[in-house]
């Protein structure tokens, strides 16, 4: 009976010892490493920047963190930065969360790697980034969402890759951008939500590469009143009668058939 009870006592002591020991292994808890507060995200398989402290021009975020990828930027984790200039994106992030990178006075470049693998950039990402010039987004990404770079008051460039497989453009996206003249709206996309062009003052020239996409409420209001749509010959008529139905429609502007590169 006493070997009975003895036996029974330690295969409990060994499953409460497995209990207590398994959320150590989940890495649930943050960790310091240098200037990053990190931790492990399930659902990415990968590191998720929680936090960066440190004060660097220019800012390389590791492509890995104890063995594992950097696949995720936590909401607000650069937010405020007033030194940062330049930041470099490892290639295996998939997401920046909300307000990542929101209102670095500074910022002025965001660098992709050539296969990044980017999928979501989170709302209010870089919003507020008035020295902001350029962007440059790969093919991974699919999902912009909204008031992702507004108020970036100096973004001048906007470009996505060839073969884009962006998907949506959110409300708000780049409202407020004063300084962009031109964008390609990729051959993917299916949506495009209300007021994503709003007060872009000298938007001139819009692209589009594919069939028409959902336009909502006010996308394009408050842009350059002699603004040209530019869209593929055999949707010209498809375009026009979409076009010319919206309320910020004005008669100075046009649409007109051509290649879908500027």
């Amino acid at each position: 009976m006493r070997k009975r009870i003895c036996k029974t006592g330690i295969i409990l002591m060994f499953l409460l010892g497995i209990v207590f020991w398994f959320p150590q292994c989940t890495f649930a808890e943050t960790k310091i490493c240098g200037d990053y507060e990190y931790q492990y995200n399930e659902e990415y398989n990968g590191i998720e920047i929680v936090k960066y402290s440190g004060e660097d021009k220019k800012v390389t975020i590791p492509e890995s963190i104890e063995g594992f990828p950097v696949t995720v930027i936590k909401e607000n984790a650069f937010s405020y930065c007033r030194k940062m200039k330049t930041i470099v994106l490892p290639e295996g992030l998939q997401e920046i969360g909300e307000g990542a990178f929101e209102y670095c006075p500074k910022l002025k470049k965001i660098t992709f790697q050539k296969n990044a693998q980017i999928i979501k950039i989170g709302k209010n990402a870089f919003q507020g980034c008035s020295n902001l010039t350029e962007v440059k987004f790969p093919a991974s990404l699919k999902v912009l969402e909204s008031c992702a770079f507004e108020y970036c008051s100096k973004l001048k460039k906007v470009e996505f890759a060839n073969n884009s497989n962006l998907r949506g453009i959110g409300s708000y996206c780049f409202s407020g951008c004063q300084s962009l003249s031109g964008i390609i709206i990729p051959k993917k996309v299916v949506t495009i939500q209300s007021y994503a062009f709003y007060e872009c003052s000298k938007l001139k020239k819009i692209t589009f590469q594919g069939d028409i996409p959902r336009i909502e409420k006010a996308v394009f209001q408050k842009i350059y009143d002699k603004a040209v749509f530019q869209v593929p010959k055999k949707y010209k008529s498809s375009y026009q009668k979409k076009l010319k139905t919206k309320a910020w429609y004005q008669s100075t502007m046009s649409v007109r058939a051509g290649k879908g590169r500027k």
